[in-house]
């Protein structure tokens, strides 16, 4: 993890069992809660768009497998993001969404069809 992320906001991830990569143009993207064992890239590996870099767990404090991700700068500072081509499940059932942000607190399935949760809203 850089050295110019907020400490405070890495130490969300301290924990976590965690991966953090850097993207070209300076931003980091950090998989937080990441199932212990299951993290596939090394340190300095390059990786690439749908390569597999580990699998939601339940590392940490929490009481459900999920999955923390934040976006940030090179000043540390925090990106908001957008996702592509997910899923919202609801009650009623479920909502493909094209383009969109995560919401806290509702629950979204990936590509393969997985029930995940977001906790951050970034």
């Amino acid at each position: 993890m850089p050295s110019s992320i907020p400490v405070g906001a890495w130490g969300e991830f301290r924990s976590a069992n965690t991966v953090c990569i850097k993207h070209a143009h300076g931003e980091y993207t950090v998989y937080g809660h990441l199932k212990h064992g299951s993290i596939t890239v090394k340190v300095g590996q390059k990786v690439k768009a749908g390569q597999v870099i580990g699998r939601v767990g339940n590392s940490g404090s929490s009481t459900y497998p999920h999955l923390h991700f934040a976006m940030y700068n090179g000043d540390g500072i925090s990106l908001p993001c957008t996702f592509v081509d997910f899923t919202e499940v609801t009650r009623d059932g479920k909502r493909r969404v094209d383009s969109g942000r995560v919401v806290e607190g509702k629950v979204y399935a990936n590509t393969f069809g997985k029930s995940v949760k977001s906790e951050s809203g970034r």
